[in-house]
């Protein structure tokens, strides 16, 4: 009996042995295949500074972009400038009004004369600044990851409307499924 153990015992460490052996030096391939999608860590939104029209879409989703320096798009301007130019109008009649008021002594038509400059003014500044917005330029760099407008010139467009995504290129990760 105690033979019939150490016989075992022994088949048992040459058999452990063994497979500690075969792992160890034992090659074999093992290949997963899984389909992945890159998704970017952040992203960036354009979004429409203003109600208006897109007049020109000069980029594409995967094309590369460069902060400040790429312009993604241009939003028609037309209907701005036609309000700018009528607003200023408004001003030089309210600045009329004040100065006749003034003239004539008349000091709370000068001053209500005054706060609709005011206002015009402000109006003014505004319309300015919009226009000065119509170019949309890339607020990073990376690449567009949507946006393909092309086919919409001539759109209107709300503010807020989410008009492109820019993804940086330095920070990527891929998402995969394996089974």
């Amino acid at each position: 009996q105690e033979v019939g153990e150490a016989a075992e015992l022994r088949l048992t460490v040459a058999v452990v042995f063994a497979l500690i052996v075969f792992f160890t030096f034992a090659k074999g391939e093992d290949k997963v295949e899984a389909p992945f999608e890159v998704q970017p860590v952040k992203l960036q939104v354009v979004p429409a500074p203003f109600d208006g029209y897109l007049q020109d879409v000069l980029v594409e989703p995967n094309d590369r972009v460069d902060a400040k320096a790429t312009v993604l798009a241009k939003l028609d301007t037309t209907q701005l400038r036609l309000d700018l130019a009528s607003a200023k109008a408004e001003l030089a009649g309210h600045r009329t009004e004040f100065d006749i008021a003034m003239r004539d002594g008349k000091t709370a038509d000068a001053q209500i004369a005054q706060a609709q400059m005011d206002q015009t003014q402000a109006r003014i500044r505004l319309l300015e600044y919009q226009i000065s917005q119509a170019e949309l330029r890339a607020p990073i760099q990376g690449i567009v990851t949507k946006g393909d407008l092309k086919r919409q010139l001539g759109a209107p467009v709300k503010t807020g409307d989410i008009l492109f995504e820019v993804a940086p290129l330095d920070s990527l990760r891929a998402e995969l499924s394996v089974p």
